[in-house]
Parts: C-alpha cells; sequence; structure tokens
C-alpha cells in the first residue's frame, strides 16, 4: 500500500461507512463462534491503522501484524501494544501460538496466497479458527483493483485454497450485498469520467447523510448473516478451523 494511504486511513477507519460497518459484522461472526473455540492470543494480519485491532481485543490479547512500518506507527497513536512488522507470508511467530488468526482483505494483495493460508494454520493452536474475508467475483472489478489486487475470489477458489492449505472450512459465504444495486454507480464513476484511481481518492468522499445510510445497510448484513450464508456480495467471508 502507498504510503500516502495510510493518514487517510487512520482519518477514515472509524467513521467511514466500508470501514465501520465492516467491522461490525466481523465482531458479530466473531461473536457466533462456537463457545469451544480455544482462549488465547488474536493474531490480527494486516491490522492497518488498527481500528480492527481495537475491536478484536475483546476476544483476546491481540497482536497487531503488518509489514507497514506507516500502519504501525498509527496503530500505536490507537495506543495498542504487541505490533509486529512483518511480511504476512513469513510470520515470526511460533507454531501453535494463538487461538484465533485474522487475515481479512490480505490475501488478493499477495501472488502466493497460499503461502498465507499455510503460514495462518501454522501459527493457529490445535482447533483454533481464521476469519479469512476477501474481495470476490470478477465482476466487481474496478480501478481499485487495478492499483493494488493480484485477484478477486470466487467461493469455489478460495474454498480450494483454504483446503490446499490444510484448513478445514466451517463457514463460506459471501456478504456486502445489500449495497449491491448501488455498485454500477464505481463503474460509472469509472467510464464517464474516467478518473485515474491513486492513494489519494481510493476512498470516494461521501456526504455525512449518505454516509451514515451506507453504514446502516451494510451492517445489518450482521443479522443476516447470523440466519445464514448470503448467495452473493462483493466480498466473501470464511471461518476455517485447524484440526
Amino acid at each position: 500500500m502507498h504510503p500516502d494511504f495510510y493518514a487517510q486511513w487512520y482519518h477514515h477507519e472509524t467513521w467511514y461507512w466500508w470501514y465501520s460497518a465492516r467491522a461490525t459484522i466481523l465482531e458479530s461472526v466473531l461473536e457466533g463462534l462456537p463457545a469451544a473455540r480455544p482462549a488465547g492470543r488474536v493474531l490480527n494480519i494486516a491490522c492497518g491503522t488498527g481500528h480492527t485491532s481495537e475491536r478484536f481485543r475483546r476476544f483476546g490479547p491481540v497482536v497487531s501484524l503488518d509489514y507497514a512500518p506507516e500502519a504501525l506507527r498509527f496503530c500505536a497513536q490507537r495506543g495498542l501494544r504487541d505490533l509486529v512488522a512483518a511480511d504476512a507470508a513469513r510470520l515470526p511467530l511460533c507454531g501453535s501460538s494463538v487461538a484465533l488468526v485474522t487475515a481479512c482483505d490480505i490475501l488478493e494483495h499477495l501472488r502466493d496466497d497460499v503461502r498465507l493460508l499455510q503460514e495462518c494454520r501454522r501459527v493457529l493452536v490445535p482447533g483454533g479458527r481464521a476469519l479469512i474475508t476477501v474481495p470476490a467475483l470478477d465482476l466487481f472489478w474496478t480501478g481499485n483493483d487495478d492499483l493494488q489486487h493480484q485477484r478477486r475470489y470466487s467461493r469455489t477458489e478460495l474454498a480450494r485454497k483454504l483446503r490446499r492449505a490444510g484448513l478445514e472450512i466451517e463457514r463460506l459465504t459471501y456478504f456486502n450485498t445489500l449495497l449491491l444495486p448501488l455498485f454500477p454507480l464505481q463503474w460509472m464513476r469509472e467510464w464517464f469520467f474516467n478518473p485515474r484511481i491513486t492513494p489519494e481518492n481510493m476512498i470516494p468522499p461521501t456526504p455525512p447523510l449518505a454516509n451514515g445510510v451506507f453504514r446502516a445497510i451494510f451492517a445489518a448484513e450482521r443479522h443476516l448473516l447470523a440466519r445464514g450464508d448470503l448467495p452473493i456480495g462483493v466480498s466473501l467471508l470464511a471461518v476455517a478451523r485447524r484440526g
């Protein structure tokens, strides 16, 4: 990620509709995991500027890991401790040392995404779980993907790679579904206005009222996900277990 993006990310992460609602959904999914989940440390891979690490602290002591020193400096500004600068595909942790791994929107950045999943399995204790999110479906490819992503994922592809890494799939669902009718606006923005996507404009400005509405609609998906899986969406969410 470009260094200039981290200051923007830090400023937006607690209130911008996509970041805030996604964190609410992830927290809700973690709350719904079986009580048998082993207690212990949480490893938040690609923690960014730290808002998700703040939210995940209720599930155990959080190790916040990112390859970018700029990101970890913002984590420190949030008062987070146990910060690790490292390559996500070479985790500097002992095997069987954490109870929960979160890797949210990082796999798509890596050429060797299976390597990261294998590392997640290695550091998990037996019975520990990984929470994974990725962007879904080439249908939704945009300029943001051109700037920073290797791929988007189908449900079948993500399932195959999780199994290849030796992880047992407990849940695999699309999400970011309710706002799908608005997605063509992103295409129109790029096709008709042809903006060059840069770190400075990756987060489109959103009026406060619209931001609040989008956040409420997106966050409401936590209630749907509590009842079952969603058939399509702009993102995928997996819960996988080390046997």
